[in-house]
């Protein structure tokens, strides 16, 4: 007696035919979702090229780091400073593009970058630290800081060996946090700029008196110093004019002549 269920020879190949169907239906959708998302792929990958070029993986000058297109090495000229500077660099600032603690390291002599976040980071210069000669002073305004004019007239005539400035490079919220994660900071004298306005145009800060590392540096070595400091400000504007798309800054007057105003 046969199976009234059991399909006839007929059905099978008919069962066959809509699966090898189903098959190639899934392989064209496949292929044609692959075509759609490669283009949309390109399409970012060209749209962040053109908007974001500095996302894209470029040749990089040897000397100053900077791509081939945006090198600063024309504006770089050695200052022959006799204080030693110290930056205490966030970690979150070592590849940032619009730091400028790095042009200082390009310019100015005696100069260490030490990356790190907590003490246990920066043993080496806290060692250093303890027999050196020099005065040393942090450049951060905080609640004990004194205008840098009143404690460089008092250490100078006191110390003729010199000044060992400590700078703290980061965004004014990293500064911070380096400040309260490193109270071994707290112990040596602290200054402030005051009466000083930014030429740093192309990063956000709190208020128009806020200045970035380069021109805290260079403020403090005009002061102490007495010297030409314009080879940093060369610096900073070449570097500004590759981010903000037009020609090189040219100040009407001399950069440094300004800070001659300042008391």
């Amino acid at each position: 007696m046969t199976d009234p269920y059991e399909k006839s020879d007929i059905e099978k190949p008919i069962n066959t035919f809509l699966i090898l169907q189903s098959v190639y239906s899934t392989m064209i959708y496949y292929v044609i979702i692959r075509y759609i998302l490669s283009e949309l792929s390109l399409r970012a990958c060209l749209h962040i090229s053109l908007r974001y070029p500095y996302m894209i993986q470029r040749t990089c000058c040897t000397h100053c780091l900077y791509p081939i297109k945006t090198c600063i090495c024309s504006a770089i000229s050695p200052l022959s400073n006799n204080s030693m500077i110290d930056i205490i660099q966030h970690p979150s600032e070592q590849k940032a593009a619009k730091n400028t603690a790095r042009l200082v390291a390009l310019c100015a002599a005696n100069t260490q970058l030490w990356l790190g976040e907590s003490a246990t980071d920066f043993i080496h210069l806290k060692n250093q630290l303890k027999t050196q000669e020099r005065s040393v002073c942090i450049v951060y305004p905080n609640h004990t800081a004194q205008p840098i004019g009143t404690l460089l007239t008092q250490n100078t005539l006191n110390n003729p060996k010199g000044w060992r400035f400590i700078f703290l490079d980061g965004t004014w919220k990293k500064a911070y946090k380096l400040w309260q994660l490193n109270p071994w900071l707290h112990a040596y004298p602290s200054i402030h700029l005051t009466a000083v306005s930014s030429q740093y145009h192309i990063r956000k800060a709190p208020h128009d008196h806020c200045l970035s590392t380069l021109e805290a540096v260079a403020h403090c070595l005009h002061h102490c110093e007495h010297i030409d400091v314009q080879p940093l400000y060369n610096c900073l504007h070449k570097m500004q004019a590759s981010f903000m798309g037009f020609a090189p800054h040219k100040p009407r007057c001399n950069d440094s002549a300004k800070l001659k105003k300042i008391t």
